[in-house]
């Protein structure tokens, strides 16, 4: 026999899998959505995790990256969610990036 299982087995394998993420997002539910970066999400696929994230309530999503470039990605919907701290915050890494090589030389 094979290493990989029967379709029975794997079958199983990833509805347990499935089982124990799902009780995860359950528990991150209770609580109130945590703030988090989502850095150069700069693609559709790098899009998608942050959209499924924020649409169950588990995060509260900061774009960190080309504020342009984002904005050309993400629908209406996405910009009203994030729009203001992703520029925010894209300025002030920019600000420290700039303010460190003055310091630098």
């Amino acid at each position: 026999m094979g290493g990989v299982g029967t379709p029975d087995l794997q079958r199983h394998r990833m509805t347990a899998k499935h089982e124990k993420y799902q009780r995860l997002i359950d528990a991150c539910k209770s609580l109130p959505p945590m703030p988090t970066a989502v850095v150069h999400p700069c693609d559709q696929s790098s899009l998608e995790g942050m959209r499924e994230a924020t649409r169950l309530g588990v995060i509260a999503s900061i774009l960190v990256g080309p504020c342009a470039r984002i904005e050309s990605l993400t629908s209406r919907a996405d910009s009203l969610m994030t729009r203001l701290a992703s520029c925010a915050v894209a300025a002030m890494v920019a600000k420290a990036r700039r303010e460190s090589l003055t310091v630098q030389g």
